[in-house]
């Protein structure tokens, strides 16, 4: 990964339902981008059960917020 964290970049090691903050920062400034599975240094650290997250994830963002985040989904190995 290229990206560091950033005002607009922010990596996470797996989805909780607090990270919804930085889905309202993005979401209230002009955008930004939020990678589930990744490190602070931006390296992967591995999901379980990413299907799930792929389906769970939106549907929070959709419910909680009232907006229809893009989703990206993508393999990368280590």
């Amino acid at each position: 990964m290229t990206k560091r964290e950033s005002e607009i970049v922010e990596y996470k090691q797996s989805w909780h339902n607090d990270h919804l903050r930085v889905v309202s920062a993005f979401a209230n400034n002009n955008g930004g981008l939020l990678f589930i599975g990744l490190d602070d240094k931006g390296q992967p650290s591995g999901l379980k059960n990413t299907k799930k997250l792929l389906e769970d994830i939106p549907n929070t963002i959709r419910n909680k917020m009232g907006i229809i985040p893009s989703i990206e989904y993508s393999i990368k190995e280590r």
